[in-house]
C-alpha cells in the first residue's frame, strides 16, 4: 500500500517518501574539479551559487533562498521547498532560507524556482562569472563539441 501511495504521490510532485540526495565528494577529486562550471543567481532576498556536477545543478551550501513565495509558484516547486525545509536542508535565517548542505537539482529551472520562490526560467536566470546566462554557456559547449 505504501509503495503504491509513494508512486501516486510522486506523480503528483509530492515526494514525501523519497530520501533526499546529498552530494558526496569522490576520493581523489578536489572541490574545484567537481564544481565546474559555476553559476550565480541573485536578487531581492536571494543569493545562490550553483555548479554543474554530473548533469545536476548543485546549489552550494550557504546559498540563500528567498523567504516569500509568489502566488504563481508551481505546486511542485512549492512542495520541494516545503520538503527541503522539513528535512533541514533549508533553514530560516534573518536573510532568507540558508542551504545547510550542497543540494542537487535535476534542472536549472527547478533549482532557480526553489531559490527565487517564483516561476523563473533557470536557463536564463543562472549566470556565469562573466554574466553569460546558462543557456548561452550550454550552446557554446555544444558548438565546441561539433
Amino acid at each position: 500500500f505504501l509503495e503504491h501511495l509513494g508512486i501516486l504521490l510522486a506523480t503528483l510532485g509530492l515526494n514525501a517518501f523519497e530520501s533526499f540526495p546529498t552530494v558526496t565528494q569522490k576520493p581523489g577529486v578536489t572541490r574545484a574539479q567537481r564544481q565546474r562550471p559555476e553559476f550565480r543567481l541573485s536578487g531581492d532576498g536571494y543569493n545562490a551559487t550553483c555548479s554543474l556536477v554530473d548533469g545536476e545543478f548543485v546549489v552550494a551550501k550557504d546559498s540563500i533562498a528567498r523567504l516569500t513565495e509568489a502566488p504563481s509558484l508551481s505546486p511542485s516547486s512549492r512542495a520541494t521547498r516545503a520538503e527541503l525545509i522539513a528535512a533541514g536542508v533549508l533553514v530560516k535565517t534573518g536573510a532568507g532560507y540558508r542551504f545547510t548542505q550542497d543540494y542537487p537539482f535535476a534542472s536549472a529551472s527547478s533549482s532557480a524556482q526553489v531559490i527565487v520562490g517564483a516561476n523563473v526560467n533557470g536557463r536564463t536566470a543562472w549566470k556565469g562569472p562573466d554574466g553569460t546566462p546558462f543557456s548561452e554557456w550550454q550552446e557554446m559547449q555544444l558548438r565546441k563539441e561539433e
